[in-house]
């Protein structure tokens, strides 16, 4: 069974394979900043009952991967049994950052104010993160860009996407009808 952690711990990242006999484990990185979050003496909340907090004794890189020990994690067996173990840590204010559960149910709109669907998520990835967006039916994957997102208005329960041509699903604009 899962910590039920508080609404505001915030995905840093996974605990993967164990490496080597001393107990270090690799980790798949969710976090922009895990030079802050992965640091000696961190103290991170885990998604395991067993280890509700692990503590951040070494870290290093090796081919592209973060590798970590943690205090009292001294053998491969401990290691192994916290794999797929969550690494939580507290949310911070951003100016121009935003969170999955500050957007989704969000209405999205075109630049006129057509309604273009709902935000259903935000997803992670190396270049730039997506907006899930519910569509008629479907789910479409918009960059979240500014030049193709230029307003997050929560105040207003929406979110403003100026789409390029195709990226959401054929629709007849209000107004327009068919002239054949």
């Amino acid at each position: 069974m899962l910590n039920t952690p508080s609404e505001e711990l915030l995905l840093a990242g996974i605990i993967g394979a164990a490496r080597g006999l001393r107990g270090e484990v690799s980790v798949l990185v969710h976090t922009d900043r895990p030079e802050e979050v992965f640091q000696p003496g961190s103290v991170l909340t885990s998604s395991s009952d067993a280890v509700p907090e692990l503590e951040v004794s070494r870290v290093r890189e090796h081919n592209g991967r973060l590798l970590l020990e943690f205090v009292g994690v001294d053998s491969r067996e401990q290691a192994e049994v916290l794999r797929g173990t969550e690494l939580l840590v507290e949310g911070e204010d951003e100016d121009d950052a935003w969170y999955a559960r500050d957007l989704e149910g969000l209405v999205v709109t075109d630049i006129d104010g057509n309604e273009l669907g709902v935000v259903s998520g935000l997803v992670p990835s190396p270049a730039h993160d997506l907006l899930l967006v519910r569509s008629e039916g479907t789910e479409v994957m918009v960059p979240f860009v500014e030049a193709i997102v230029p307003q997050v208005l929560p105040e207003e329960g929406r979110v403003v996407v100026d789409a390029p041509s195709g990226l959401f699903p054929d629709r007849t604009v209000v107004g327009e009808e068919d002239t054949e």
